[in-house]
């Protein structure tokens, strides 16, 4: 998987339809997701989803393998990023899920996500 990070950008070229623009983290630095924990929302450490998905600068987030990422609250997305999961099994599952709000240009790609409720009050960055 990862040594094919140099030609997995070009997914944000092959878009058709309402998306097709979306630039997601194209052009940024490669993240490497390598632990499921999510115990933290204010403060989430790094190697998380939950600390990649905040940062300011575009990033093309992935897996090195399969991953079940349970939330204990919604995970709240900054623009520009792409979550890339081809390569990988990856289940995120459980608390708010995801919010997208107030962003743009994301893109979400071979990721599943499911078994999502409300989680209440946020504790967030």
């Amino acid at each position: 998987m990862l040594g094919s990070l140099l030609t997995r950008q070009s997914l944000a070229d092959c878009a058709i339809g309402f998306g097709q623009y979306a630039l997601g983290g194209k052009g940024g630095e490669y993240y490497i997701v390598r632990d499921s924990s999510n115990d933290d929302a204010v403060n989430p450490r790094p190697g998380t989803l939950s600390y990649a998905v905040i940062q300011t600068e575009p990033l093309w987030i992935v897996f090195p393998g399969n991953m079940l990422i349970k939330l204990s609250q919604e995970l709240i997305f900054n623009s520009y990023k792409t979550l890339d999961g081809r390569g990988a099994n990856v289940h995120i599952v459980g608390g708010g899920c995801i919010t997208l709000q107030f962003i743009s240009n994301v893109i979400i790609h071979n990721v599943h996500i499911h078994n999502c409720y409300p989680s209440g009050g946020t504790n967030m960055r």
